[in-house]
């Protein structure tokens, strides 16, 4: 988990060196997880790249993991502009009108990655849970299998 999460930092590091923003994480290096890599990464990509997105320059974005219940929870906490209640109530909408938000910088995104996102995680056994307070940031918990479930 520590070497997936370090391969997309790697990705996401000329986004955090422009708007200054630390991220500091909490991985057990002993802790597995099991997941499609491919998927995984693409989730904690968009998910990272959207708290990068939504944060205010000179912040930090905290990522500890921990497991519970032969559960890993990855969580992604940043202190950014959140979201409203309509804002997130449509996030995994199934209809194809998205609208992507502008950032606290004026990025843009395409306003696909989270359906996406919610996607990978139900295939992987997972989920993804959004609590996130307006002007006060938002924390997504990825919440994947620590082994491969066997069924008798």
């Amino acid at each position: 988990l520590r070497d997936c999460i370090d391969e997309v930092l790697n990705t996401v590091k000329m986004a955090c060196v422009s708007k200054e923003i630390v991220i500091e994480k909490r991985i057990p290096d002993e802790q597995k997880v099991y997941a499609d890599i491919n998927m995984l990464s693409f989730v904690l990509r968009n998910v990272i790249t959207n708290s990068i997105k939504f944060s205010y320059s000179k912040s930090s974005i905290l990522i500890p993991s921990y497991t519970r219940n032969a559960q890993v929870y990855i969580e992604i906490e940043d202190s950014g502009i959140a979201m409203d209640a309509d804002t997130q109530g449509s996030l995994f909408a199934d209809d194809n009108a998205v609208e992507s938000r502008k950032g606290v910088c004026n990025e843009s995104g395409t306003g696909i990655g989270l359906q996406l996102c919610k996607r990978f995680m139900e295939k992987q056994s997972g989920k993804i849970i959004f609590d996130t307070h307006i002007h006060k940031g938002t924390k997504v918990t990825l919440i994947l299998p620590e082994k491969e479930r066997i069924y008798v």
